[in-house]
């Protein structure tokens, strides 16, 4: 149901037209009144199961001077804004040009359609969807298509998604910065919880997103990004949870270009704790960036498959993790990976099958079986091969093992392998072992030593 100006009264899926309440939409009258007004009005509606009732903007340029408040403090079930060719103006000194939250209440099924905003004043947020922090008061199954948004002010922020907001989709969006701002605190788009709410699912769907300190800061590591642009940022392009996230990320078939503008940071994209990357590419021509992705893989780890780069992008991922927390699964050539030893021994590729790759390996060495069955270390030190993790019985090893051009590196096995062949000490020559896991043991089924 929707309340009419014209009757009085509630009508089936009517709009409220903010024209009916004032609105000039000119781009010099001041419409925040007359706007305000529809949306009290077209709030009224949403409290019934059965409205589907839209508060519609008719083409105009709406100038805006203080914020247009959506705040629903009752159950609001269903509904939504459509912009068709209009545009708000804003004029405002602070906060956001609109804000959608709930109070004591829970908003769901709900859209916005062509939401167009240039910012003119000193924004904080173009729009601010803000749930609360408990499961009774939650915004989701929201919708955003096509949001334009232009002119953020330096150091603002485009789209900001907070608390217990989830199971969103933002559509095409199109957000740019004033002259191209890469201050400090500029984000596109922003997910965040800092109030104890959780944000999680959100998908978005290509668009464009250009300037800001990010293009998209993720600080809840909940969200999917399935195409689109990111460029010409101060710092990441992307980053995706800066404290290490237990939710799945995902970006899929994006391009990334022109991050670290500002930043001695060296990657367009940062994903911590768990997440995957899949066929995406990186280029640039200025910044600081030379490579892809930089992660900080924990719990299930990060993959990282079909990427691309080039120009001032040499490198696909960059490996911060050392041996404890998640894994790297890739199909990166070795060139293309930054990596130390301790975080080589993290790394999976699936061009060689599940193969730890130590190119300085010294001290212990700790395979785990679910990730790769195959060693492949030069020793610039001494080592312990300790027991492998998640052994699985008749389960195939297979250890490789090369002295450097010193030798004399001393090799000890841990007590779960039964060992036969005495490993090689002569400076470059390799010992390969092939071991069966069997009563939780490793026995040695064949060994050779190449000089």
């Amino acid at each position: 149901m929707a309340l009419t100006k014209a009757h009085n009264r509630m009508i089936a899926d009517a709009a409220v037209n903010v024209k009916d309440f004032g609105a000039v939409g000119d781009g010099t009258t001041d419409d925040t009144s007359a706007i305000q007004a529809a949306i009290d009005v077209w709030k009224v509606a949403q409290g019934e199961s059965d409205s589907g009732s839209f508060l519609l903007f008719p083409s105009g340029r709406y100038k805006i001077t203080s914020t247009l408040d959506i705040t629903f403090s009752e159950n609001a079930v269903s509904g939504g804004i459509k912009f068709e060719g209009a545009r708000l103006i804003s004029q405002i000194s602070s906060g956001a040009v609109l804000q959608i939250k709930v109070s004591s209440s829970l908003a769901r099924n709900f859209f916005i359609d062509d939401l167009y905003i240039t910012c003119g004043g000193n924004e904080d947020q173009a729009l601010l969807v803000e749930a609360g922090t408990t499961g009774a008061t939650s915004i989701y199954r929201f919708e955003i298509f096509r949001p334009r948004i232009e002119s953020v002010p330096g150091g603002a922020k485009g789209i900001v998604i907070a608390e217990n907001a989830f199971e969103m989709v933002i559509h095409q969006p199109n957000i740019g910065f004033s002259g191209g701002s890469t201050a400090s605190g500029g984000y596109g788009i922003h997910l965040t919880q800092t109030g104890g709410g959780n944000v999680s699912s959100v998908d978005i769907y290509g668009g464009t997103i250009s300037g800001g300190e990010y293009n998209l800061l993720d600080n809840t590591g909940g969200v999917k990004i399935y195409g689109g642009t990111f460029l010409e940022s101060g710092s990441y392009n992307v980053l995706i949870g800066d404290v290490v996230s237990s939710v799945e990320s995902s970006l899929i078939g994006c391009h990334f270009e022109n991050g670290q503008l500002d930043s001695a940071d060296t990657s367009l994209v940062r994903i911590d704790g768990i997440g995957s990357i899949v066929g995406c590419y990186g280029t640039a021509s200025q910044g600081g960036a030379n490579t892809l992705l930089r992660c900080f893989p924990a719990g299930r780890g990060v993959s990282a498959y079909g990427l691309a780069v080039t120009g001032n992008i040499t490198k696909s991922i960059e490996n911060k993790q050392g041996t404890t927390g998640g894994q790297v699964f890739t199909d990166a050539k070795p060139s293309e990976i930054v990596a130390t030893r301790a975080q080589e021994e993290r790394l999976c590729t699936a061009r060689n099958e599940g193969v730890y790759r130590i190119a300085s390996a010294t001290g212990t060495i700790t395979m785990n079986m679910d990730f790769g069955n195959t060693l492949h270390a030069t020793l610039t030190g001494n080592i312990t091969l300790a027991a492998p993790s998640n052994p699985q019985e008749g389960q195939e090893l297979t250890v490789s093992l090369v002295q450097d051009a010193t030798g004399s590196r001393s090799i000890t096995f841990d007590a779960v392998f039964n060992t036969q062949t005495t490993p090689s000490t002569t400076a470059s020559e390799r010992t390969t072992y092939k071991f069966v896991h069997l009563e939780n043991a490793w026995f040695e089924v064949a060994a050779t030593i190449h000089t």
